[in-house]
């Protein structure tokens, strides 16, 4: 890293304002990948949370991408997890059918109940260029679109040089907890991969996973509680060949012993 404001802002003798002042005639306040993720660190750090990155999730099962997360903050070493952060360039958002990659941050943040989630597009090369053409490009608004064709999430898309804002930055872990009760099963189906996710309630750092077939999966976590069932090949495993219908009944926390 050659830019000397920078190099100082991440050795933490300079303020956070510094990051983004790039030499290259880039606009002040856009960021560079690595340089999103440390000022995300940082304001975890601040704020009194643990920042954790390549947050292991379990394996996720389409498409190439691991089942890790970019940035999140858990309140405490083994608290609950308050946010969540995918980072992307803002070019993924260019593409009029769903980028592979935002396909895949739908899939991963919809793992974590509970916590706020958020998609964050850097638009500075490491080469100190504009991340693309488009400088009028309503970047988030596309991203969003994405995100909705996946399937219903509640994913929050901003720009790097949002996080300048401190009153946006207080919006970052708001809790996204049910206020009374235990927080609701959701079922998630990806049409194009054929795949159901039931998840039960909020998945852990790790989780034991175990396969009944070939094509279900059971996550356990640390206590052996059920996570979450996924089905793979869901429209001949459930719909024999049409849309999958699911009924469950008698859903018990722990596996049979042996």
């Amino acid at each position: 890293m050659n830019d000397p404001p920078v190099q100082q802002a991440l050795a933490g003798n300079e303020p956070l304002r510094n990051l983004g002042n790039y030499t290259g005639g880039t606009p002040p306040g856009h960021l560079r990948l690595h340089d999103l993720g440390e000022l995300l660190r940082r304001e975890a750090l601040r704020r009194g949370f643990v920042p954790l990155t390549e947050f292991k999730i379990g394996v996720l099962t389409w498409g190439q991408h691991t089942g890790k997360i970019d940035w999140v903050w858990r309140r405490g070493p083994d608290g609950p997890i308050v946010a969540a952060f995918e980072i992307e360039g803002r070019d993924a958002s260019f593409k009029t059918a769903g980028h592979p990659s935002l396909i895949a941050d739908h899939h991963k943040l919809m793992r974590l109940a509970g916590a706020r989630k958020w998609l964050l597009l850097f638009q500075v090369d490491h080469d100190l260029q504009p991340k693309d053409g488009r400088p009028n490009f309503d970047s988030c608004g596309a991203a969003a679109r994405q995100l909705d064709a996946v399937g219903p999430h509640d994913i929050r898309v901003a720009m790097d040089a949002d996080l300048w804002d401190p009153a946006f930055r207080a919006r970052l872990a708001e809790s996204q907890t049910p206020p009374t009760g235990a927080p609701p099963m959701k079922l998630t189906y990806d049409a194009d991969a054929d795949a159901l996710y039931i998840r039960l309630h909020d998945a852990p750092a790790q989780c034991r996973v175990a396969h009944l077939t070939d094509d279900v999966a059971v996550d356990y976590d640390a206590q052996d509680e059920v996570v979450g069932v996924e089905v793979l090949h869901a429209r001949r495993v459930l719909g024999g060949g049409g849309t999958p219908a699911v009924e469950l009944k008698n859903v018990m926390g722990r596996p049979a012993a042996g």
